[in-house]
């Protein structure tokens, strides 16, 4: 047997306790649900840009212990369909938290490009993983990964800012 089995064996289980942890009573929210930002996971969600400029992003967040008192670092990166990473943004968020994260990306923002398919990929701590609430399929344009296993009929809770230009003023014909 390889030596890394009790190691790999114990993560396993401490991941599914914690993963069970992150679930919500289906009587509150049915379909509603939320998985460890266990950094190994790789959670991806993908969608499709609608503009050319992303200023922002929101995920729905839930920590693991309420009674906690430190914050810890999550991690939103954008990625292309390479996988190289466009841009990244990362937030302390509050033990104990529950709710939406924004994370501001700066300047302008991402120059993506309008059309194409693009994922957002979080990470949390190593050592207190932050849970990612997710839902049955309410965004058609993409799908979860997790450890790069897509699962269509998922998907995480997100929102997304785009930098949208100001409308061209309407043609006028001359008199």
């Amino acid at each position: 047997m390889p030596r890394y089995f009790p190691n790999r064996l114990l993560f396993t289980a401490v991941l599914a306790l914690l993963a069970a942890g992150c679930r919500t009573h289906s009587g509150r929210a049915p379909g509603l649900g939320c998985t460890a930002l266990a950094p190994q996971l790789k959670l991806t969600q993908s969608f499709v840009a609608r503009a050319d400029r992303l200023c922002s992003a929101r995920i729905v967040l839930k920590t693991m212990n309420p009674r906690a008192v430190r914050s810890e670092p999550v991690m939103l990166s954008i990625l292309d369909h390479h996988e190289h990473v466009v841009g990244r943004a990362t937030k302390q968020v509050a033990m104990g938290s529950r709710g939406w994260v924004e994370f501001v990306f700066a300047g302008k923002g991402l120059k993506l490009i309008e059309g194409d398919t693009y994922f957002l990929r979080v990470k949390g701590s190593r050592h207190l993983p932050f849970g990612w609430y997710q839902r049955h399929d309410f965004y058609p344009h993409g799908s979860v990964y997790e450890q790069g296993v897509a699962d269509p009929k998922l998907d995480w809770f997100f929102k997304l800012y785009w930098n949208k230009p100001p409308a061209a003023a309407p043609q006028v014909a001359a008199l």
